[in-house]
């Protein structure tokens, strides 16, 4: 069982390029974890970090990629999952390298937010160096730094 939502406003963008950015896989397992008839979803994509600011103390690190972000109706945020989500993200930082794939936690950094790396696999597509895979085991905001 899969749902594909494929919407996009395309005035919004210049180019078909722009709407490769990222893409996000839910698992089928995820209507399981909520006790809803009908689960409502919203994805939300950043293509600017700036609500999201890195406190991060080592120096030039910053975020690669747009910033995905996924709820499920009945799932809170930061609830770990039986399977995890997929993010394909492309890195838009030339020369970028040593990409993470982190989420932001919202209790962090005395509850103003901060990226964690905690239950996130980053997977760098060897052949281009361009794309990030990322696999976590909760909902919430993705990008690659």
């Amino acid at each position: 069982e899969s749902l594909l939502v494929d919407t996009v406003e395309l005035s919004k963008f210049s180019s078909l390029d722009e709407l490769d950015l990222a893409t996000i896989s839910l698992p089928t397992s995820i209507s399981n974890e909520t006790t809803a008839d009908d689960i409502n979803l919203a994805f939300t994509l950043y293509t600017q970090s700036t609500l999201f600011p890195i406190r991060d103390s080592v120096p030039d690190t910053v975020v690669g990629s747009s910033v995905i972000s996924a709820s499920v109706g009945g799932i809170p945020d930061g609830t770990v999952l039986s399977d995890n989500v997929t993010v394909n993200l492309r890195i838009v930082v030339e020369n970028a390298t040593n990409h993470r794939c982190v989420y932001w936690d919202f209790t962090a950094a005395d509850g103003r937010g901060n990226w964690s790396i905690v239950n996130c696999t980053t997977t760098v597509d060897p052949d281009t160096n361009d794309t990030v895979t990322c696999s976590c085991n909760h909902l919430t905001t993705l990008p690659a730094l």
